[in-house]
């Protein structure tokens, strides 16, 4: 069979009854709108929470006094007007602006104040097309203490972690104080400001630049709410340096008969510490504290040296002194007068008589050396070089030889005096 298609036909949908509820809805919609925007009544809106802020705080400033507190900082208002208009007015547009000039005007004395507050409208809002119906509050209570400036003093709290082999040193600050400004009864209770450093395995010199807290006698967190800082933070050094355990050690000017073989020496202490700076400490396995010649005493000598340190480095032993003794192992000694007396680079044009004619020689060797030994074996040598130009009778050094052994020494310093003319 063939089938016969129905043709659609608005008048069904238009017959049912949910149609006819929501077009009557709409009308009545349009209707309203109509009436509201048309005629635009006067109504009253509420606008809650609206914000109060301050101007002149350099008045009060300027006459050492400070703001530190408000009965009220939000306010709840109630503006009547056409809807048009005060339907556009919210927190967000509408401010409440009290003016703290007028308590110097008044006598610039401390104490509670009632100010009145100055509505401001939105642009688009004119003051005179909105009256206030109503508010939570019709002024604001401030109060107004004495200002005072304090020197603070800058303290650190170290909680950091030292990498073994390295230590810390005190923190050093800038500046070393900051200004706290603020009533008197809040900046009076300030005992210092701190500053904090935590980090791990802390191998390095720390620099950083670090906020600042506030904390009072009794090791508390003072707010900063009501105060004035000159700075809120401060550029904070926390040196770090390495420590290394350095020996102490002792030159010499051997000898014929000292050599290294046969000379002991004891140096007390024997180690310090140091600290610095770890590019100083890796190139420094010891400290030397001086030089003895070996050929300047017997067989024993006893001497305190002072211990030298390297620039930037710092000795956290203490010891400023090193005791060094030192002995001469297996040799003899013994005296004998020599009377081989001779000069050398004479000055030119001059005549040179030698006054000295003999000198006692203390002799330092093996005993086996020393049995052999006579006054032919013995040469004293004077160098004139160092006389220059002078004439007259001089005292010149001399030096001793002893021939036919090479184990043996002349012990101590020696002289002679020579005519120049």
């Amino acid at each position: 069979m063939k089938k016969t298609k129905k043709k659609f036909d608005f008048s069904d949908v238009f017959a049912t009854k949910s149609f006819r509820i929501a077009f009557s809805i709409l009308v009545a919609v349009a209707l309203w709108a109509f009436v509201a925007y048309s005629e635009n009544p006067d109504i009253t809106v509420t606008v809650r929470n609206i914000p109060v802020q301050f101007t002149g705080e350099e008045f009060l400033t300027d006459s050492d006094l400070v703001l530190t507190g408000m009965d009220v900082n939000r306010i709840t208002m109630d503006f009547s007007g056409k809807r048009n208009v005060v339907t556009k007015l919210s927190s967000s547009n509408v401010g409440l602006t009290v003016d703290l000039s007028e308590i110097t005007r008044t006598g610039s004395r401390t104490g509670v104040y009632q100010l009145p507050y100055e509505v401001e409208y939105p642009s688009e809002v004119s003051g005179a097309s909105v009256s206030i119906a109503g508010a939570s509050a019709n002024y604001v209570a401030v109060t107004v203490e004495k200002l005072v400036t304090r020197n603070i003093e800058v303290r650190g709290v170290n909680e950091c972690s030292i990498a073994s082999g390295y230590q810390s040193e005190p923190m050093e600050f800038e500046p070393e104080t900051i200004t706290v400004s603020g009533a008197e009864a809040i900046v009076g209770t300030v005992d210092h400001a701190e500053v904090k450093l935590s980090r791990q395995d802390v191998s390095g010199t720390i620099q950083e630049e670090v906020d600042i807290v506030l904390v009072n006698f009794g090791g508390q967190v003072v707010p900063q709410d009501n105060l004035t800082l000159s700075q809120s933070t401060v550029y904070v050094t926390l040196p770090v340096v390495m420590v290394k355990e350095v020996p102490l050690s002792l030159n010499f000017v051997y000898g014929s008969s000292a050599t290294e073989e046969n000379v002991k020496f004891t140096i007390e202490p024997q180690v310090i510490t140091l600290s610095g700076d770890a590019d100083i400490l890796n190139d420094i396995d010891q400290i030397s504290v001086g030089t003895i010649d070996l050929t300047a005493f017997t067989t024993t000598t006893d001497e305190n040296f002072s211990i030298t340190l390297p620039n930037d480095v710092t000795n956290l032993s203490g010891d400023n002194t090193a005791a060094v003794h030192v002995e001469v192992l297996n040799m003899g000694t013994m005296r004998i007068s020599a009377s081989n007396i001779t000069t050398r680079n004479e000055p030119e044009n001059n005549e040179i008589n030698v006054i000295t004619q003999s000198l006692d020689v203390l002799l330092r060797g093996p005993d086996s050396s020393l049995g052999g030994i006579t006054s032919d074996n013995i040469r004293i040598v004077a160098d004139l070089s160092e006389l220059g130009g002078a004439t007259g009778t001089m005292s010149v050094s001399a030096k001793v030889y002893i021939d036919g052994y090479s184990d043996v020494d002349a012990i101590g310093t020696y002289r002679i005096s020579v005519e120049v003319s």
